[in-house]
């Protein structure tokens, strides 16, 4: 969560206890608060799971850049990593 987020979530807290901030005041920030917190915490989601994609996406093309020249010679002599890279489930009925 963004710093700023936190200096203001300790600063809303800290008026509260000391009461220099009145009650409805102070619910009405920590609920705006609370919203941008949760924003903040989707968006965040939301590029990890870009950068989990991307990850992916870099180990695929290490893949093709290693085997994806000459299938044909590959296939020769099949190793595991090979076939984990093509295959990503088998299922017998």
């Amino acid at each position: 969560m963004d710093e700023l987020c936190h200096v203001s979530f300790s600063t809303n807290e800290v008026n509260h206890m000391l009461m220099k901030t009145e009650d409805a005041v102070y619910k009405e920030i920590k609920k705006v608060l609370d919203e941008e917190k949760g924003t903040l915490e989707d968006k965040k989601a939301t590029l990890v799971a870009e950068i989990e994609e991307l990850d992916n996406r870099k180990d695929w093309l290490d893949w093709v850049g290693r085997y994806g020249e000459d299938m044909t010679k590959k296939f020769e002599n099949v190793t595991t990593e090979l076939l984990e890279g093509i295959v990503d489930s088998i299922i017998v009925h």
